[in-house]
């Protein structure tokens, strides 16, 4: 069987220990890189969060970009998602 060589892209929403939230967001990606690439710095600009950190944006502009990414559909495929209460149990959606 040939090897299939595969993107992977994983951002965090940091280590902030007084936030309910911590989400962590992968992207597993096999196609051209380049398009992927030039898509999101698109959405960045329209957005107004390409030259920003991303917990220094403005929450409008934060969703924003999410709203553009998913209009785009740029992940079509299957989205995962876990809840961890605590260390021993998680939930999976």
């Amino acid at each position: 069987m040939p090897k299939q060589k595969l993107y992977c892209y994983v951002d965090e929403t940091g280590q902030d220990t007084a936030s309910e939230v911590f989400i962590v967001v992968a992207v597993l990606s096999d196609r051209n890189q380049r398009v992927l690439a030039d898509a999101l710095i698109e959405i960045e600009e329209l957005a107004g969060v390409r030259y920003s950190k991303w917990h220094n944006s403005k929450p409008t502009r934060r969703v924003r970009y999410i709203e553009l990414a998913l209009d785009r559909k740029l992940g079509q495929e299957d989205v995962f998602s876990a809840r961890i209460r605590n260390r021993f149990r998680i939930s999976c959606q």
